[in-house]
């Protein structure tokens, strides 16, 4: 059986690839395709990452309560050999599909016992990996940031990036891959609408995992499974996020005003987030890229298309989130928690959402949080 091993690069539509394959995954059986995506233990792609992570450095065991990484580690692997074998002995080729092998296996040691575990299981290994521009990738992560509570300061975050860490620097990253499995083995990838196949992520993908897989036959979902955030969102999960912070509002409820303010965009639309220094950024990156390339794409060129944001343009949106939408919503949320608006409709943020049936929930949900 073959391997195709996807490891991201992260914020490049693996969510959305993980998602296709979740909801394809008879149709992919019935052209003797398997994938270990979602669901049982025994089946997490994140654990597959933990298992081979340098423990001192792994949550992954702290966040789950496992007070004994290392025996539940060998049974793991014990129980994911056993369902490949088990399971999907019919198959042909077996899909791994996690982002998390690009951030969080940063060692070739790692890299090289993950390699030696899955040649005890397949015949053949590929690696499948997606690279997007870097400025762009560290304007995504953003949105993420959002979503798991940070509530980062928006110039301090933009303000730098390290070239020579290992999630930005694509020629220090791939190479250990390239070290490990082999030239013949990497199958690297460009993530732009203008490199898919028929400028479609998923049958790019899965033409890339075999070229005989019937891709007519599989379920398109056109949806964007991670969507950016307009500048009213961020600023409203920023609020959010800071009020958590100072313990009023429970984590339970955060979560229903999160996928709230996610699924809605407050009525007319306010743009989006500018990355304030693509350019530089662009640039920092540029000798390495074109190391990159030509190592891996046999190209004498950056082939990353460089951004031409107004700079100007793309502060303001900052400033505009930081200055006037957030401290807005902040004192908002606030004062519906304190039960101190008397009329909620005179208050400015009702300008901002704009929308009079999200608004009711926003204070139902807060007026409930600050009842308990």
């Amino acid at each position: 059986m073959k391997c195709i091993l996807h490891i991201g690069t992260e914020k490049t539509g693996t969510t959305s690839i993980q998602d296709f394959l979740q909801i394809n995954n008879k149709n992919l059986i019935r052209q003797n395709i398997s994938s270990l995506n979602r669901g049982h233990y025994i089946e997490s792609n994140r654990l597959l990452v933990a298992a081979f992570q340098e423990k001192e450095n792994n949550p992954y065991f702290d966040i789950h309560k496992i007070t004994e990484p290392t025996s539940y580690i060998k049974k793991y692997k014990e129980d994911f050999k056993y369902n490949v074998r088990t399971n999907h002995q019919a198959s042909n080729i077996m899909i791994i599909s996690s982002e998390h092998f690009h951030s969080l296996l940063t060692k070739r040691e790692e890299i090289n016992n993950l390699k030696v575990f899955l040649e005890t299981i397949f015949e053949e290994i590929k690696i499948i990996c997606y690279f997007r521009e870097q400025s762009q990738v560290q304007l995504s992560r953003y949105s993420t940031s959002l979503r798991v509570g940070h509530n980062y300061d928006l110039n301090k975050y933009f303000s730098s990036i390290n070239n020579n860490a290992h999630y930005f620097n694509y020629k220090v990253f791939f190479s250990k891959w390239h070290d490990n499995f082999g030239k013949n083995n990497l199958i690297p990838r460009i993530f732009s609408k203008s490199h898919f196949q028929d400028e479609y992520l998923l049958k790019d993908f899965i033409t890339q995992c075999s070229n005989e897989i019937d891709f007519k036959s599989l379920i398109k979902d056109k949806r964007s499974s991670n969507s950016k955030f307009n500048l009213k969102q961020i600023a409203a999960l920023k609020a959010l996020n800071s009020l958590t912070k100072k313990n009023k509002i429970n984590l339970k409820n955060k979560k229903i005003l999160n996928k709230l303010i996610m699924n809605q965009d407050f009525g007319i639309d306010s743009g989006y987030l500018l990355h304030p220094r693509s350019s530089q950024i662009y640039e920092i990156c540029n000798e390495q890229n074109i190391i990159f390339f030509k190592e891996f794409f046999g190209s004498e060129e950056n082939l990353f298309k460089e951004l031409h944001i107004n700079e100007s343009d793309a502060q303001d949106r900052i400033d505009i989130i930081q200055k006037e939408f957030e401290p807005t919503f902040f004192e908002y949320f606030n004062l519906i928690l304190s039960k101190k608006i008397l009329d909620i409709n005179k208050h400015s943020a009702s300008k901002i959402i704009n929308n009079d049936k999200i608004e009711y929930k926003l204070i139902n949900y807060l007026h409930h949080d600050a009842g308990e």
